[in-house]
């Protein structure tokens, strides 16, 4: 992993959706993915929102108040997110209200005395909610570098439903002991029985290629796709999700499109769940 963290624009990655309602915790800990039964005021839990059939919706930060809690989401699926809590919501006492505009989301590499201590894809961050509008900055090429080099799936990306999380390797998103959620019978098929199909890596490439090229084996099999590309001087360097047959380090894989070589740098995958 790199050890540098990039400077960040967390505003442009992170929109802010308020819950209110005296069953809020209970139906978080019902539709997502992580246990929250024991997140005290003032607490903070990373957690995935999942389709019924184990595709992921969103990466979501659960921030817990007195009488509220907020869900830090990818600012891009802001509207998809409370889309699917509103689709949820039957009898519960659960409001929904999108605090993008008046929520600033300020995130700082490393943990400190004031904010909530969290981690970002396994790098501890400390959040900052303030009041404010976000401002419009574009992510940072550094920022894509270092994320595509530690393997960090982003919205529209990796974040789609395309994917489920053991393929994205979420694992610590997940409480395997923990009563059902949206999703959950898929995810503990695909656990229980080894059925992940595919996994997440990162490769390099001195020829042209571009995000959603297919990728092909040396045999000419349809073995994934390019999710994530940033040209860097002479090369580029990208995640793809490919099929696990052929996916190892140094292997080399081909775009569909052009015929250019992919070399598998890191292949980002956990043989075992993780414990939370």
């Amino acid at each position: 992993m790199l050890e540098r963290y990039p400077e960040i624009a967390a505003s442009d990655l992170f929109g802010v959706i308020g819950l209110h309602g005296t069953d809020v915790l209970d139906f978080l800990q019902r539709i997502s993915t992580n246990d929250l039964s024991g997140l005290p005021v003032g607490g903070m839990k990373k957690t995935l929102l999942l389709s019924d059939k184990g595709r992921i919706i969103d990466a979501v930060w659960v921030v817990r108040y007195a009488a509220e809690v907020d869900l830090i989401c990818s600012r891009s699926m802001t509207s998809n997110v409370i889309a699917f809590l509103e689709k949820y919501i039957i009898m519960d006492d659960v409001t929904v209200r999108d605090r993008t505009s008046s929520t600033v989301v300020q995130m700082q590499f490393g943990q400190s005395r004031e904010g909530l201590q969290s981690d970002f894809y396994g790098h501890p961050v400390t959040f900052t909610l303030v009041a404010g509008a976000g401002d419009a900055a574009v992510t940072t090429k550094e920022f894509e570098f270092w994320r595509i080099m530690n393997g960090i799936p982003a919205a529209g990306k990796e974040l789609v439903q395309d994917f489920n999380p053991l393929e994205l390797n979420l694992w610590d998103w997940i409480s395997f002991t923990k009563g059902c959620y949206i999703g959950q019978e898929v995810i503990a098929r695909l656990d229980t029985y080894q059925k992940i199909q595919r996994t997440l890596c990162q490769f390099t490439s001195d020829g042209p290629a571009a995000e959603g090229d297919i990728v092909k084996d040396v045999a000419g099999l349809n073995v994934g796709r390019i999710t994530s590309l940033v040209r860097m001087e002479d090369r580029s360097v990208g995640l793809a999700v490919i099929r696990r047959t052929a996916a190892a380090a140094q292997q080399e894989v081909r775009t569909a499109a052009k015929g250019s070589t992919l070399i598998i740098e890191r292949v980002f995958h956990k043989e075992e769940h993780g414990t939370n």
